[in-house]
């Protein structure tokens, strides 16, 4: 898709310097022309960020990518029932952008833990699992339903396990 690569910068933007946000107005507004800068460099195009309240908005002109973090980032409304979410998660960051959705949360289980647990709960929603990866301190499991993808990927860290979820759509 021509200019998918535009949105692609401003999302990796978005999640190197989710920090910025929260940091207070003056330091938002210094982090904002950075970032604009940074993506239209980047892109040759025009770009709009805009960080307030724990959320990041980056509008270029092939679309629209959003994240929250912190008090704002909470599972969206729209996210698909069919996608399991631990029920002790504490989401850490949502970041989205058209036909992808990505939320980082924390849980205590061990990855082994809870990619079993994954497992067993997108088998009985109907995902159908189309990848499994293990390492010393992480483990990734993918599923695919109809025109949609899940990645699962569970790291452990000094406070636990960190979940990654990326759910994306396919252009159709």
């Amino acid at each position: 898709m021509p200019g998918r690569g535009k949105l692609w910068v401003a999302w990796a933007a978005v999640t190197a310097l989710a920090v910025a946000m929260g940091c207070g107005r003056s330091r938002e507004k210094t982090a904002e022309k950075a970032l604009e800068k940074m993506i239209e460099a980047q892109t040759g195009g025009k770009a709009s960020v805009d960080l307030s309240q724990g959320r990041m908005t980056v509008k270029t002109d092939d679309g629209e990518l959003t994240a929250a973090t912190g008090a704002a980032a909470k599972i969206p409304e729209d996210f698909p029932k069919d996608v399991f979410v631990p029920a002790d998660a504490s989401v850490r960051m949502v970041s989205r952008m058209p036909n992808t959705m990505m939320v980082w949360m924390a849980v205590r289980p061990s990855p082994a833990q809870v990619c079993q647990r994954i497992g067993t709960e997108m088998a009985t929603r109907g995902w159908e699992k189309e990848m499994s990866m293990e390492t010393d301190e992480s483990q990734s499991l993918g599923f695919k339903k109809q025109d949609r993808r899940v990645l699962y990927t569970a790291t452990r860290d000094e406070e636990g396990t960190q979940v990654t979820v990326v759910i994306s759509r396919e252009e159709g």
